[in-house]
């Protein structure tokens, strides 16, 4: 089921069972325990698209003062996407299994040629009920030869390595 939000299409997806959603959240800290897809749609039709994979490093960070994960985001990406990124995340996990986190990560590299930068806007919710995660660029967020672009990220993880595929546009 689809359901429209913040100018997304976010899927809401069935889990099976509690222990799934652990182990996504141990994927997203880097444990290749098991093959998930993680994927959002969005309403916006985009005319190119890009694929590749990319390494990720997180940081723990110590907050004592709030009750939430904190990690600095460390990326390289390969394939069609090339570049480095760095961000933060938060995350907060209650007793219940309900968990979130937000991301904002900043990307500098070149794409299709192109080079450029721009920031990805993750937002990712998980629960015994489902599951949705959106990773979009922000808006007027695109520099150099990027100025001007949209666009959606879906991460694929499969033992343990990432993959993406990265529908976006560019201004003509």
């Amino acid at each position: 089921m689809f359901t429209r939000n913040s100018g997304s299409l976010v899927s809401n997806m069935k889990l099976t069972s509690l222990v799934k959603i652990v182990f996504i959240f141990m994927s997203l800290l880097h444990f290749p325990l098991l093959s998930i897809k993680v994927k959002a749609k969005t309403i916006q039709e985009f005319s190119m698209e890009a694929t590749g994979k990319f390494d990720v490093s997180l940081t723990p960070q110590k907050d004592d003062k709030v009750n939430a994960g904190r990690m600095l985001i460390d990326k390289t990406y390969h394939g069609e996407l090339t570049g480095k990124a760095v961000g933060q995340m938060l995350s907060k996990r209650l007793e219940n299994g309900h968990a979130s986190y937000i991301a904002i990560e900043d990307f500098d590299g070149e794409l299709a040629g192109k080079k450029g930068g721009f920031t990805f806007i993750h937002q990712g919710h998980m629960s015994a009920q489902g599951q949705s995660l959106v990773i979009d660029i922000m808006p007027g967020s695109g520099t150099h030869e990027l100025s001007g672009i949209s666009g959606s990220l879906v991460i694929d993880i499969q033992d343990g390595q990432h993959f993406y595929t990265f529908s976006y546009s560019l201004p003509e």
